[in-house]
C-alpha cells in the first residue's frame, strides 16, 4: 500500500510549478497531478493547459501541455460544460477528468486508469 503524499510534497509541487489560482492537483493512488489552466477564468474550451505529474512510487515527473474539453451546446459547437483536459505525448494521451479520473491511453487503448481525489 503507497503511503500518502505528504502535505510538504504538494506544497513543493505546486511551488515548483508556479500554481496560478485557477489549477487544481488531482492525488490518485500513483500519481498527483498538477493542472494549470492557463487561459481566462470561465474559458471552457481553454486551449494553453499545464499538466506536471509525479509519481508517488519513484517520484519521477513529467510535465505536458494540452487543452480541455467538453460537451457542446445545443448549436453543436459552442462549448458548454467543462468535462477535463487532455494532454497528448507521442502515442499516448493522458486524460484528466473534473471527476477525478486519470487515464492514459496508447493509440486509443487503455493503458491506465486510476480514480482520484481534487485536494484543491
Amino acid at each position: 500500500m503507497l503511503k500518502p503524499l505528504p502535505l510538504l510534497a504538494l506544497a513543493a509541487l505546486a511551488f515548483a510549478t508556479a500554481m496560478p489560482a485557477d489549477a487544481g492537483v488531482l492525488v490518485t493512488p500513483g500519481y498527483a497531478v498538477v493542472v494549470a489552466e492557463q487561459c481566462a477564468e470561465g474559458d471552457v474550451a481553454c486551449a494553453d493547459v499545464v499538466y506536471t505529474g509525479v509519481s508517488r512510487r519513484t517520484g519521477a515527473s513529467i510535465t505536458l501541455h494540452g487543452a480541455a474539453f467538453s460537451t457542446t451546446c445545443a448549436d453543436g459547437t459552442t462549448p458548454c460544460r467543462h468535462l477535463g483536459w487532455r494532454f497528448p505525448h507521442g502515442t499516448l494521451v493522458y486524460t484528466v477528468t473534473d471527476d477525478g479520473a486519470l487515464l492514459v491511453t496508447r493509440d486509443g487503448k487503455l493503458v491506465l486508469s486510476q480514480q482520484g481525489k481534487w485536494v484543491r
